[in-house]
Formats: structure tokens, sequence, C-alpha cells
């Protein structure tokens, strides 16, 4: 017997006699065979093969965890079958293939992908003419297409099930496929026959149960929670009576399912759901403690694999309270709730990937928005004074969940890695997520988004480490008291700026959103202020004209030499007839200042500043104060949150948590691209600025006369390509000297699933649904342009650009500062809770200590002078923040004159210094 047959034979036995282990290990080596193709020489065999490669999936999946092996050997299945084993007694083995790769997508999020293969099966389905699979491809079907938004399809497939269903009579052993079509015509289609369709349904499951049914009969939670979307539903149509009558209706029939805590808890809230609409605060509450305790003294932890919607009643009791004037309980029914979220981002059981983060941390967003908006809606100086610093506590966490939750998740593992493997699948998917964003209505490249998405998804679940505090432990990370943090030292403040949706509760109600406003927190040490700084649109208005002179060259150019420009312009009114009656850039510098920072004096001599919105594109260090410029005055760093630099900190700190790679003494300086192939012009400056910081780095010496840096690398012209950043490993200096862009016109093209707090009846499928949120589109489109690169992979991706969402993956925890000296480096966009979505995103996830970023289009030489000046200043202070207050403080008062901020102020640190043992 030929091996190859041997191996198909030896592993069929394993699995006969159960042997898992063994099984799995024989699968690996029959699907690593190079040559099957050849051994493939008559139908017999072939079809042995293909039947084989079921197992061989099964076995990678269940006892591998590696999906993406099993996907592929799927699709191998497949492509070899030939579809001539169908019958109409069973399907075929293609079929069976792409039934299977539509299961496996659906269970990855990848639902456009999940409706291609399904399609696939259900023509084959229909051929075979086998009823039971043709119902079960068009739920399938049906029930994807409604999760990606395609309704008008979704209910032909849903229609085509009832008709096939119409004469049975067997409604129990139907449920799984009458449930979903009747939810969907309540909310997508014929509400009447929907309607009509669950109250047979109900009939049939609760008033007319069989006692004698046994218990692997009992009704799924996913039935529980289509009955509690049809109570819903008729609060939403004013039919209240009729929901509180199906809720007392099902608890009476709490034995009939799964898990009679949650219809319980949901039927209870479903009925307080009910009374709160009907104006009957006081006995909504009365139903809500049968729930929670509704005024616990400490945090309420809960496990993750609670029903999501107890949750929940936390906002009604919020809201109820609050109607009724008891502020301070309801911000106390808030912050269980926003902390309980917060403890979902950080728990790999519920958050097994970056999307469904991101998903929770926009959940916990919109409750800590009503939470500020409850605060904002206080006439009562006392009661808001007694309930600031929680409300501001729960604002500054929103702003750290998602990192905090990432140094949970990844860096035990990444102490061992540099992240390599998760770059170069982000390079994949940023370039399909470009190619998707020119062609949002291209099935094609969506197909090939979410393909990419997959192996992304499979790589991040493998990072998950399950290294965190167990719920309720955990929400002593996730409820942290910002007022007692002892980090920050006596001359430092912290100014944190955040957007918030001002939407008060409205008599137990969620009430109409009243537009967007800044939000401010002062903090110093054991002292926290918040400030209403007012509406988004009147800051905006502020800023704009700001941002735009002080982006733009000033009109006499500045001499361009190798020290910086020499040619002083003093800020004077603009010189053309259109704008002689505007404001000068003083007096515009100096009423930003008198906006958006002067509400937080006394200022601090060191400022740490957390922006949001335009402001995260504002040069605080150039404001105008009294004549001087902020940073004149002020040490200004900038950072996205103290909570994640507290967290890594402590993390180092102890020994069983440490993450100790083997740094190195090293440095990776790129650029003087090759752009020859694209219509970029060449930067001769980055190749005089990389090769003088390199010199820099070379000559520089300890006291002992050894050279600080072991090895500097420099790659310039056609070398000087993205994958240099993977082949250092724990390099102590990145530095990226190119043509930089922030596509932004290009991140509303690619139209993704909205999430709302709450979410619908099929919130479990919806839950990250969207192939690319926010964060991924922002990070595919926040670019370097490198060199060509001969390691890049695909057809499309030559590895020229390089995105914040590859140097996000990778681990740079020991590295002292990643330089981006390029145009918009700096900005992203930015999202209420997750900080600025670009190149600052991408540092922070990496773990750097500090970043130097820009904010607009630099000039190419003068930036290339500050480099070099920094550098010098760096080493001769050995602190990247000391090095960067030198420098701007020199170039911005050049010859005791003052320079026009376009030369320096785009450059800002991000800094998120952290204890490493190593230095």
């Amino acid at each position: 017997m030929k091996k190859f047959e041997e191996l198909i034979h030896r592993l069929n036995q394993l699995v006969v006699n159960k042997d898992w282990p063994a099984a799995y290990e024989a699968a690996r080596e029959l699907w690593s065979y190079p040559a099957y193709e050849e051994e493939l020489t008559d139908d017999q065999l072939r079809d042995t093969y293909v039947s084989v490669l079921f197992k061989i999936a099964d076995l990678f999946r269940y006892q591998g965890a590696d999906d993406a092996t099993a996907l592929t050997a799927l699709k191998r299945a497949y492509s070899l079958d030939t579809g001539h084993s169908v019958t109409s007694a069973k399907a075929s083995y293609k079929e069976l293939g792409a039934h299977k790769l539509g299961l496996l997508y659906e269970a990855a999020k990848c639902h456009n992908s999940a409706v291609w293969w399904f399609r696939r099966s259900s023509d084959l389905a229909r051929a075979a003419n086998v009823k039971e699979n043709i119902l079960t491809n068009l739920g399938k079907l049906a029930l994807n297409l409604e999760v990606v938004g395609s309704y008008e399809e979704a209910g032909q497939y849903y229609v085509e099930m009832l008709t096939m269903l119409s004469d049975e009579r067997a409604v129990r052993e139907h449920l799984h496929w009458l449930t979903p079509a009747a939810m969907f015509l309540i909310h997508h289609g014929d509400h009447a026959r929907g309607e009509e369709i669950m109250r047979e349904l109900v009939s049939v499951t609760l008033q007319e149960t069989n006692p004698t049914a046994p218990p692997e009969e009992a009704l799924p939670t996913w039935f529980l929670a289509s009955l509690n979307a049809l109570g819903m539903h008729y609060i939403a149509t004013e039919r209240y009576e009729a929901a509180i009558e199906l809720a007392r209706l099902i608890m009476e029939k709490t034995t009939r399912f799964e898990n009679a805590k949650w219809v319980h808890d949901s039927m209870h809230g479903l009925i307080a759901r009910a009374l709160v609409h009907m104006g009957q605060l006081d006995s909504a509450l009365k139903e809500l403690v049968e729930v929670h305790d509704v005024e616990p003294a400490t945090f309420v932890g809960y496990t993750s694999d609670s029903l999501i919607e107890t949750f929940e009643l936390w906002v009604d009791i919020a809201r109820i309270h609050v109607a009724n004037h008891r502020h301070e309980a309801g911000i106390t029914a808030y912050e269980i709730l926003a902390y309980q979220l917060g403890a979902f981002i950080a728990d790999w059981h519920t958050a097994k990937t970056t999307r469904l983060r991101f998903y929770w941390l926009k959940q916990m967003a919109f409750v800590v928005h009503e939470m500020v908006s409850v605060w904002l809606s206080l006439t009562e100086p006392q009661i808001r004074q007694a309930i600031e610093a929680r409300v501001a506590n729960a604002v500054l966490q929103l702003k750290a969940n998602l990192f905090t939750a990432m140094e949970v998740h990844k860096l035990a593992v990444l102490k061992y890695s540099t992240g390599s493997d998760l770059f170069i699948a982000n390079r994949r998917y940023a370039v399909a997520a470009r190619k998707a964003s020119d062609k949002p209505d291209d099935i094609e490249t969506m197909l090939e988004l979410e393909d990419a998405l997959f192996r992304r998804e499979q790589i991040e679940k493998r990072i998950l480490t399950g290294d965190f505090l167990p719920v309720p432990g955990l929400s002593r990370v996730l409820k942290y008291d910002f007022i007692s943090w002892r980090e920050l030292s006596d001359d430092t403040l912290l100014l944190d700026y955040s957007v918030v949706n001002y939407q008060p509760p409205d008599n137990g109600l969620p009430g109409p959103s009243r537009g967007l406003r800044y939000i401010g927190i002062r903090l110093t040490r054991g002292n926290l202020r918040m400030v209403d700084l007012g509406e988004t649109q009147q800051i905006e208005e502020l800023c704009q004209p700001l941002l735009q002179a002080v982006s733009r060259p000033p009109q006499t150019p500045a001499v361009d030499t190798d020290s910086g420009p020499q040619n002083i312009r003093h800020l004077r009114p603009l010189d053309s007839d259109q704008e002689k009656n505007a404001l000068n850039l003083d007096q515009l510098m100096e009423r930003v200042y008198e906006k958006v920072v002067a509400p937080f004096e006394p200022l601090k001599s060191s400022l740490l500043i957390s922006p949001d919105g335009i402001l995260a594109a504002l040069p605080f260090q150039a404001l105008v104060h009294e004549d001087r410029f902020l940073i004149e005055d002020r040490d200004i760093a900038f950072c996205h949150s103290l909570l994640q630099r507290e967290t890594l900190s402590k993390r180092q700190m102890s020994p069983g948590a440490r993450a100790v790679p083997s740094i190195t003494r090293s440095a990776l300086l790129l650029g003087d691209p090759n752009y020859t192939t694209s219509r970029l012009l060449s930067l001769p400056g980055t190749k005089m600025e990389v090769t003088r910081v390199a010199e820099l780095l070379k000559t520089e010496k300890f006291k002992s006369g050894a050279n600080v840096f072991e090895e500097v690398q420099i790659w310039t012209g056609a070398e000087a390509t993205a994958s240099r950043l993977i082949e250092l490993k724990w390099p102590r200096v990145i530095h990226i000297a190119a043509h930089g862009h922030f596509d932004e016109d290009k991140i509303g093209l690619l139209r993704t699933r909205p999430v709302t707090f709450g979410g619908s009846y099929r919130r479990w499928e919806e839950m990250g649904a969207s192939p690319m949120t926010e964060l991924d589109n922002s990070l595919a489109h926040s670019m370097l342009v490198l060199s060509e690169d001969s390691e890049a992979d695909g057809e499309h991706d030559k590895g020229v650009v390089l995105t914040a969402l590859e140097l996000a993956s990778l681990n740079l925890i020991g590295c002292h500062v990643v330089v981006l000296s390029a145009c918009e480096t700096g900005l992203g966009v930015t999202e209420h809770g997750a900080g600025v979505l670009g190149f600052q995103y991408a540092l922070q996830a990496s773990f750097a200590k500090a970043g130097l970023l820009s904010l607009w289009k630099v000039p190419d030489r003068e930036t290339a002078s500050f480099m070099i000046d920094f550098y010098r200043n760096y080493l001769d202070r050995q602190s990247v923040k000391a090095g960067y207050l030198a420098t701007v403080r020199d170039h911005c008062r050049r010859n005791e004159q003052r320079v026009h901020p376009y030369y320096w102020a785009a450059f800002v640190l991000l800094d998120q210094e952290y204890y490493h043992p190593v230095f």
C-alpha cells in the first residue's frame, strides 16, 4: 500500500477508535503530504481522500484550534469533489464542503463570505432536492443576509422557508426555522404575519407543553431572547399590557427553558421596561429589585456567560433613580454597567478579537456619555459636585479600557514574540481594506477583505492568554480611582478632553440627543475637576482658522540651511487683501488658549494632554498666552491615557507578569525611499536626516567608552522597505523619514454596520459583524510610503505602504522612541473612548515608550534640521522628553525671535513612559 493510502487508512482508524490526540497528529502528517494530487489516480481514492479532508478539518479546528487550516482543508474538499455523488438521499461532498465553509465563516463573523458559500450549498441542495438541506441553507442564507443588512433578499428566503413549512404540523421541530423568519417579518416585513407566527409558537411551546417531555427538549436560550424581543416589539408599538402578559406567561413556564435564572431576570426586566413606558417608575423599580440589588455598596461583577440583556437593566435602574432625583444612586447604577462592559473588553471569552473589543468599547461609551449627560443637566451645584469625581473617573476609564484590555491580552505572549506574524497578517488585511474602500460595493473585494480578516483573527485568538484577573477581581483594574493615583508628580497636570454625546435620560427613558459637547478634566495629584467646555461646533469654529493658518508656510519662506530656518518671521497680520480684517496668528492662538486651556488654570509646570476631536490636531505647544508660546513655560507631552501607563508599569514591576524581551541596543533608520515607480517627489532631506542621525547614534558613548548603540542599521533608497521593521528584533530606536499621509477622504466610503447600545434581537450575530470597524478603517488609511518590498505577499501588495495597522501589530515594549518623520503621522479619526485612531493608536498598541509625530504637512529640509537637533538633545540629556522640549524651545525662538509655528509646532511627543526592568 502506498504511503498516501496508508496515511488515510491510519487516520480513519484512529477516528473510529476516538483516539483524538493521535488522530490530530495523523491529520497533520496527511495534510502536509506533498504529493497528494499525484496520488489521486482514480475516483474511488479521490472520494476517500475528500471524505478524509472533512475529518482533517474537524481535527484541526477542535483539536488544534486552527480554523485557518480547517478552512483550507474544506476548500480543498470542495474543489476536489466532482459532485457525482449527488443523490436524492444525501448531499454531495461539494455541497457539504460549501455548507461547512459557510458555517466556519459565519462563526468568524465574516457574513459576506458565509453568504457566498451558503449560496453554493443551496444551489447544490436544490439540485439534489433534499428538503431538509434546502431549508437549512435557506435559513443560513437569510440569517447572514439579514446581519449584513440585505433585508430585501433575506426576506425572500425567509418567505420561501415559510412556504415550504406551510403544510407542516410539527411546529416544535421547526422552531429554529420559524422563529427567525417570524422575527424578521416583525422587524423588516409583514408585521402582522410575523406576530401571528410568534403567537402560534408561544401557544405550542408554552401553553400546550408536554409534561412528559425529556429534559433535552428544553427550549433554547435563543428562543427566550426572541420572546424577549417580541415583548420589546410590543413596547415599541405601545402595547405595554401585551408585553407584561407575555412576560408573566413565560415566567409561569420557567421550567420549559434551559436556564431558569435567565427567564426570571429577563422577564422581570421586560415588565419593568413596560412599566417605565407607562410612567409607573416605582413599580418598575420593584420589578428590577427582583433582578439586581439596586443599591449596592460595591461594584458588582458577573461572569461572561451571563445574559447581556440582564446587565443592561442597570441603565433602566439608573434612569429611574435620576428621574426620582436620586442622582448618586443613579450614578452608581451607570458605573456598574459601564465597568462591567469594560470588563467584557478584557475577558477573552467575550472579546477574542479586536473587533469585539471595539464593540464593547462602543457600548461602554454610550453608558458613560449618558452618565456625563446627567451631570451636565444638573442645575444644583452641590449635587453636581458630589458626583463630579465619579463621572470624571468613568470618562478617564473609558479612554483607557481598550488599551488596558489589549495589554492584558497581548503582552504576556509578546514577551516571546516580536509580533511579525500579526504584522504580515495585518499587511494583507490593510491592502484588502484599501481595495474595499475603493470598491465598497464589489463582492470580490469584500470576500478578499473577509478572508484576510479571518486569517488575522486566527492569530489574534492565539495571542489571547487568559492572563487576566477573574471578574469581579478584574473590576479592580477596570474601575480605577484616578484621584488616588500617586504616580503623578506634584508639578504635573493632566488635561483630558473628551467629546461626548449630550443625551440626558427623560423620565426613565432614553432622551433625544442634544448634540456633541467637549468635556475637560483637570487631574493633579489628589485632585480632580471636570469642566463643560461647550458645544463642539463652537470649539471647531474657533480652532479651524488657527489650524489652517499654522499648518501653511508663511508668505516669506525661511531660508533652508542645515542649521534650520534663519529668516525669522515675527507673527503679524496677513498681508492679502482677503484677510486684511482677519485676526493675526497671535490673536487666534490667544483665543483658543482662553477657551480650551484657561478654564483649567492654575497650570503646573508639566502638562500631559489627552485630546479628542479637533483638539487632537491642535498644536497646544504653540498656543500663545501673555505673548509667549505655551511650550516656553510648560513641559508639554501627549498621552492617550494615564491608566494604560499605570497598568503597564505595575505589570512590569510584578516579577510574575513582566515582559522582559531580549532588548538590543540597536537602532533602525529608514529614509529617502525609492519613489521612481510612483508619482511622488523624492525627499533628499530625508537622506541627509537619517545619515546625520545615524552618525550621532553611532558615536554616542557610555562613560566607560563603550558605544551606547551596538548596532545602527540605516536603509535608504530601494532598501528602505517596511520588512526591515520585522528583521531587526527589539530595537531601542526606530526612525522613519518618508512621505506620510492620512487618507481621510477614504474613511467613510466603506459602509459598516452601525453599533447601537442594546442592539436588536439579532445582537449576538450582529456583534462585531462588520468586516471593518472604524478602528481598522482608520488605521488602514494612516500610512507611510516606503520602497517596494520584495518580501511582500500578494499580487497587489508591493509593500510600498506601511500603515498604522501594521505598526500596531509589533511588540516594541523596550523601544525608547519611534520617530515618524513624515507628514500627518499624528492625525487620525478621533473615536469617542478610543482616542486618535492612526499612528498615535499604533504606538500605544505597540507599547513603545515614546513617539514623535507630526500634525500637518511638514517641509522636507526644515524637518530634517529639527530631527537632527532632536537626536542631539536626546542623547545629550539621555531623555526623549527632555530632548524634545529642548529642541522645540530652540526652534520656536531662534536668535530670541519667534519662528512661525509651521516649522516646529507640527511635532508632538506621545509619552507613555513606564517602568521597564531592563532600564
